[in-house]
């Protein structure tokens, strides 16, 4: 046989080789995917004797203690076929959700103290959907364990315990897996895409380079509801996160879901609109919501966001996972929409400036906020603001903030911002508490641009006047001796009577069909303003939301609307005023009434 031939029949054999390897390799792959998971079966311990209820043709186990009532354990054993070859394991239990409270899953031993650590309870130790709202319905629960032993050391010989810690209800399960690979659900709640690249094409039609020429809006972002994933349940909607109703309101507006996709809205408890409908509500802690909010933005012209982040809610996994959920869908959404946005840190109920320093570090080394292609820079250096000094009401001392505005402005690696204060009305004279001006004037004064919160000083025209005479023009004289920037804020009117339990009317600003908006951008414009903060894109508890709102909200509740003006007219205004600052359009004291009843913000509409 020639050197050729042998060769020949060598690379033959070789490519059959390595096509049979792949085919093993690929069925083992497919095996993996398509893995079963093994279902469990309730055993019998002291706790009390087993039902089973029928619910929607469903069937239900619910254990009774020894008086005949419900009780909140049910222990599953683990057969001894199942070997633990890998960790974790993950569990997964389908559940009637019948009252308010919690899931909890423990594992391996029930004796909690005075044990070695090897035999102590322990808790799974990260779980999903495991919150009751009291909607009745059928949840699935995901739960992770991370080295779990299985050898029978809870009651009864048991491995698992389903816990409930519910307020009238029921503990009802139809269902218990155990898999050696994540569920679907648990794959897909456990993501963190805050820490995952940008997906999809980047549009870059604002320039990010600089501040000026820019209306950008604060955006919250802090709403949720039951089911969504967040497990806050009506967070922000509610003071209760089971039940949103009379007496239980936090909002003043109600937004207008027409445009939202049904996947992403849920019926609000008790809530009925004119129509006879229930109410629905969205929640910020899915994309889609998030996404057609930078679309509008685009669609109406508004150049971008500050993305509002408690530092406080570092300190709650839960709210510190919601916070994240809406920056990366913010970041999506920019991308998506040619948008620029920027961090505006809110130093709300935090008290230490470590906290403050540990978010930024983690900001910048995981989430890497400041590579992003389109978060907002300004003279070569990203754009931060920092909001709550100095105000009466939060535990700052100006020992702090400087600590702190040095270390953003100074540090070698994680300084070198363009950073913005967010400070009181009169952060100049301090005219509420003088003693203080010494302590903070060169706290104030160490900022790269000032941005006064305004929101609340005046509700009328003769109020407005008093504070741009006797706050923003010697503000603006200040700043620009210091050659500090200056970002003032405007707002379109507000009401807080639901989230303060005012009586109806109380705390309302009136909107004046925008009139009262427009004026602000008009006089701010003309004493020179390069850069405008809108306070609010959703804030619809304190009722300074700009996106879009029904003038049809449900029945028997206060609440404001529009007075009858398009659910986006004020998306259309700001537009209109961001055309302004860029000198697109006349200086007006009016509102260009032409321009906003123009056919252009419906075709923008209809383009998408």
């Amino acid at each position: 046989m020639s050197t050729l031939e042998r060769n020949r029949r060598y690379s033959l054999f070789a490519i059959t080789r390595c096509l049979l390897g792949g085919f093993i390799v690929l069925n083992l792959a497919l095996q993996a995917v398509s893995e079963e998971p093994l279902e469990l079966i309730p055993i019998q311990v002291g706790d009390g004797p087993f039902q089973t209820v029928e619910i929607d043709s469903k069937t239900y186990y619910q254990v009774l203690d020894l008086h005949g009532e419900s009780a909140k354990y049910i222990y599953y054993a683990v057969p001894d076929s199942f070997e633990v070859t890998r960790d974790p394991v993950y569990l997964q239990v389908f559940y009637r959700e019948l009252g308010w409270g919690l899931l909890r899953l423990g594992y391996d031993s029930a004796y909690p103290w005075g044990s070695p650590a090897e035999q102590r309870y322990h808790l799974a130790e990260k779980q999903y959907e495991t919150r009751y709202f009291g909607t009745g319905r059928e949840r699935e629960a995901v739960f992770l364990l991370e080295k779990p032993l299985f050898q029978g050391r809870q009651n009864g010989k048991a491995d698992l315990r389903l816990d409930a810690d519910l307020i009238k209800g029921t503990l009802s399960v139809r269902q218990v897996n155990l898999w050696t690979s994540p569920p679907p659900l648990f794959t897909q709640l456990a993501r963190e895409p805050w820490l995952e690249p940008v997906q999809g094409p980047t549009r870059r039609d604002i320039d990010r380079t600089t501040l000026d020429g820019k209306i950008l809006c604060g955006y919250q972002g802090w709403f949720t509801v039951p089911g969504d994933g967040s497990q806050l349940g009506y967070r922000h909607w509610s003071k209760s996160g089971n039940w949103i109703g009379p007496g239980r309101l936090n909002i003043d507006m109600w937004p207008d879901v027409s445009e939202y996709n049904p996947e992403d809205l849920v019926q609000a408890s008790d809530m009925t609109l004119p129509d006879g409908r229930p109410a629905s509500l969205y929640s910020a802690f899915r994309q889609g919501p998030v996404l057609l909010h930078c679309a509008w933005m685009r669609r109406y012209g508004i150049d971008g966001v500050f993305l509002s982040r408690f530092v406080a809610d570092r300190n709650d996994p839960l709210e510190f996972r919601q916070k994240n959920m809406v920056l990366s869908h913010i970041r999506q959404g920019c991308h998506r929409e040619g948008r620029v946005w920027a961090l505006m840190l809110d130093l709300t109920h935090v008290r230490s400036v470590h906290s403050v320093m540990a978010d930024w570090k983690f900001l910048c080394d995981q989430v890497k906020v400041r590579q992003d292609e389109r978060y907002l820079y300004h003279e070569g250096k990203p754009v931060l603001l920092l909001w709550g000094f100095g105000f009466t009401d939060r535990p700052w001392t100006a020992e702090q903030a400087a600590q702190l505005i040095a270390f953003f402005k100074n540090d070698p690696v994680y300084g070198g911002v363009t950073l913005i204060g967010g400070v009181p009305t009169w952060w100049r004279t301090l005219q509420r508490d003088s003693k203080r001006e010494a302590q903070w004037a060169k706290v104030y004064r160490s900022f790269d641009y000032i941005s006064p919160w305004l929101v609340g000083r005046y509700a009328d025209y003769r109020e407005m006047d008093s504070v741009l005479k006797n706050a923003v023009l010697p503000d603006l004289e200040e700043t620009t001796r210091l050659g500090i920037g200056y970002m003032p804020v405007v707002n379109p009117g507000g009401s807080w009577d639901n989230l303060q339990h005012f009586p109806p009317g109380t705390s309302l600003i009136a909107r004046r069909g925008g009139e009262f908006y427009w004026r602000q951008f008009f006089k701010f414009q003309q004493l020179g303003a390069k850069t405008v903060f809108v306070a609010m894109f959703d804030e619809v508890d304190e009722g300074t939301a700009i996106f879009k709102v029904t003038n049809e909200p449900p029945i028997d509740h206060y609440f404001v609307t529009n007075g009858g003006l398009p659910s986006d007219w004020y998306l259309r205004l700001t537009g209109a005023a961001s055309m302004m600052l860029r000198g697109e359009i006349v200086l007006t004291p009016t509102i260009p009434r032409k321009l906003i009843h123009s056919s252009r913000w419906d075709k923008a509409n209809r383009q998408e």
